[in-house]
């Protein structure tokens, strides 16, 4: 193999690497209490669980319901796992839809957020 191609192929290869390791080093959710559209009775506890460690300082939830209200709610990082954001509603939530709306921080320094509704009958 010349050298330009060697060059070319680890190059390559290099970039695709990079990708990879970029790729996993975001947290991702991985469960939710309530889940995603689940239709529950009022939650006692809400909580979230990432696959790395978070920084608390970073990290939270906020719950709103359908007419955009927020729930009284203040999130702590679990300080067993230090991967799941936990809340308890200061009060049982209504019949209705709610959408949890989350931003962490994981231990690779990287602001990742995402949102879900789910239904308390």
């Amino acid at each position: 193999m010349k050298y330009t191609q060697f060059a070319v192929v680890l190059g390559a290869s290099a970039f695709l690497f990079a990708g990879t390791v970029e790729a996993k080093a975001h947290a991702h959710l991985v469960t939710s209490i309530p889940a995603a559209k689940a239709v529950v009775a009022s939650p006692v506890t809400i909580s979230v669980a990432f696959n790395e460690n978070l920084e608390a300082k970073f990290s939270g939830f906020d719950v709103t319901n359908a007419a955009g209200a927020k729930i009284a709610l203040a999130p702590t990082l679990d300080p067993k796992d230090k991967k799941t954001l936990v809340a308890a509603p200061q009060a049982p939530l209504a019949p209705g839809v709610y959408k949890l709306a989350w931003h962490v921080v994981g231990s690779d320094g990287h602001k990742i957020e995402g949102a879900y509704d789910f239904t308390v009958k």
